[in-house]
């Protein structure tokens, strides 16, 4: 009896690893706006035959930078809950080609288009210039704002800039944040990377991390060892499926940006960027203590993600317990998107709809996931969720004090227990006790 076989296409259809699809009911239609003098960004509008009151659209940032959204298209599938989603190419990429940007041109001429456009080279023009004139075109009144790695970056800054009235205004349509793979701080995002138990490249041989050092030393990025090194890092660290996917083709065929960004984002995402690097010292860590009213926001991470566990909790410390929640994707590696698409999608469009519920009925929104808090005397991040970190607006929870404080409330109920069985009238004037055991959950 012959065996059946598939014929092995050579790699994986993204659209085959997401949610069934609904592409026979969404309209694509496209357009351009003009984000400095000559440079048009293109954008793409996935409409639902049906449009559903209450049900924003929303606008997603891709990771890169230097990558057009090609590899991101199956977000899609988020327009079949009845709102549009609008995904974008920015300068420099795909059909946002600059002008005189030609893959064929010379050095020469590749640095007079970054001299040109120098503000290309600058995290300011992609949070602050281009992605409101892209929800300006949007032309909505509130929406959501979905981003990865690269783009929780653009999407941060954006959140807590104020730099012009038009941005501001533009700034209090945004209802919520939902964020794969978060970096708010890049020299902690690099830096965590390294912690020896908490790690990625900190957990690696002891050899192959000496030399990676000792081309962070050197500053030799174009050796191929360091660049052998770094690949076998992204693999276990970056994207872990292991299989080239179609929709990675297709970004390489529309155009990666042919800019050299060192002085954006640096050489590497392992090593601290050198002095004059645009993102060397970023961070809003700050700017999201100081914020009073930040929307609701969702931290997606992976368990091999090189945003570790204790960059998400320093992150939903800044942000406020009260406005965020977590979630910890155990198979992925940093490409969310790619290591668990089914999984990440039921979180992201539950938290949007939950967001928007919450707005439609005049609540409080009430955030659904667990994030980490980093003990610092064990030195790593705990996801304790008999406490319920999710509804606590600090942090001081994870500290031995209050640990000590619910094992007295244990004590006590079981002390409680063992009274009632001798004698019931011992209940009376103990129903503080009960109440305690109720808001911890029961699980006592």
């Amino acid at each position: 009896m012959a065996k059946h076989s598939d014929k092995w296409k050579g790699y994986f259809r993204c659209d085959d690893l997401v949610p069934p699809l609904c592409d026979d009911d969404l309209k694509v239609t496209n357009g351009t706006v003009e984000t400095l003098k000559g440079v048009h960004v293109a954008y793409w509008r996935y409409t639902p035959s049906v449009l559903k009151p209450h049900k924003y659209p929303i606008v997603v940032i891709n990771g890169g930078p230097g990558l057009p959204h090609n590899f991101i298209r199956p977000l899609r599938n988020l327009a079949c809950d009845g709102r549009e989603v609008v995904m974008y190419d920015q300068a420099g990429t795909g059909a946002s080609a600059l002008p005189g940007e030609d893959d064929d041109d010379d050095d020469s001429e590749q640095e007079d288009v970054t001299k040109k456009y120098p503000e290309l080279l600058t995290l300011d023009y992609y949070a602050n210039t281009e992605l409101p004139a892209i929800i300006n075109a949007l032309g909505a009144k509130r929406y959501h704002v979905l981003a990865e790695s690269w783009g929780t970056m653009i999407a941060f800054e954006f959140a807590v800039s104020s730099s012009s009235k038009q941005n501001k205004h533009i700034r209090e349509g945004l209802q919520s944040l939902t964020m794969n793979a978060p970096i708010a701080d890049n020299r902690k995002f690099i830096e965590y990377q390294w912690d020896l138990d908490d790690g990625t490249v900190g957990t690696l041989p002891t050899y192959t991390q000496e030399r990676l050092k000792h081309y962070n030393d050197t500053q030799n990025f174009d050796s191929e060892e360091f660049q052998e090194l770094e690949e076998v890092v992204m693999s276990m660290f970056n994207a872990r499926i292991g299989v080239v996917v179609d929709c990675w083709i297709e970004t390489e065929e529309a155009g990666i940006s042919s800019i050299d960004y060192d002085p954006l984002t640096g050489t590497t995402d392992i090593f601290i960027p050198a002095p004059g690097v645009d993102l060397r010292g970023w961070t809003v860590l700050p700017e999201l203590y100081k914020l009073k009213d930040i929307v609701p926001v969702q931290l997606n991470h992976g368990r091999y993600d090189m945003v570790r566990p204790r960059l998400v909790a320093d992150t939903a410390a800044a942000l406020g317990f009260d406005s965020v929640e977590c979630h910890l994707l155990p198979q992925a590696a940093h490409s969310i998107l790619l290591d668990s698409p089914k999984e990440v999608f039921f979180y992201m469009e539950g938290f949007i709809q939950r967001v928007e519920m919450a707005r439609q009925k005049n609540r409080r929104f009430q955030p659904n996931g667990t994030c980490p808090v980093w003990n610092k005397a064990l030195g790593r991040a705990e996801y304790n969720t008999m406490l319920g970190w999710a509804n606590h607006s600090s942090n001081i929870a994870s500290t031995p004090i209050v640990l000590s404080l619910v094992a007295i409330v244990v004590s006590f109920w079981l002390g409680m227990q063992v009274g009632m069985k001798r004698n019931k009238s011992l209940t009376e004037g103990y129903e503080p006790v009960k109440n305690a055991e109720q808001e911890l959950g029961g699980t006592l």
